[in-house]
């Protein structure tokens, strides 16, 4: 049980020092299967902030790596202590994004720890029982509800141009 303390250490330390400062007009959405995502989905949400579709990163969290259409993490991705073991997982963390999207309930540790890995000007998540790790929690059941209200937010803040 020690190594679940050591573990919720270094998620803290992580979304203390995870904030760039320069834009970098790029997103990473992380999600599960419970969650599914596509590509016109990641579309939808980018055109309004004019983000390139290129610019878009996404990881999917499984049990087992199913999808080719996506960067796959488990958790053997991660150490006994919660250091990242794998290296492309390293490549895309260690980039600065100007908003990352958790779609992830946040359910287990090994999400929670990937989803504070992530350096991000902007934290946008649909969970609302950990706060700490989000910018903007928003209570949805479906992508087309998110969708609807990540473009209503994206307009009141004049995010979209």
């Amino acid at each position: 049980m020690i190594w679940k303390k050591i573990v919720i250490k270094r998620i803290r330390r992580n979304l203390e020092k995870n904030r760039p400062g320069n834009p970098s007009n790029k997103m990473l959405v992380l999600f599960n299967p419970d969650f599914p995502v596509d590509k016109p989905f990641l579309d939808r949400l980018a055109k309004p902030l004019q983000i390139p579709v290129l610019n878009i990163r996404t990881l999917i969290f499984e049990k087992v790596p199913k999808n080719p259409d996506f960067t796959s993490v488990t958790e053997k991705s991660f150490g006994f202590f919660g250091q990242i073991k794998d290296e492309n997982l390293k490549k895309i963390l260690d980039q600065p994004y100007d908003i990352f999207i958790d779609l992830t309930k946040l359910s287990n540790l090994h999400e929670q720890l990937l989803s504070s890995y992530v350096k991000s000007r902007f934290r946008i998540g649909i969970t609302d029982s950990l706060p700490e790790f989000y910018d903007l929690m928003l209570q949805v059941e479906s992508r087309e509800q998110l969708t609807e209200n990540l473009l209503t937010f994206w307009q009141r803040l004049q995010f979209s141009k």
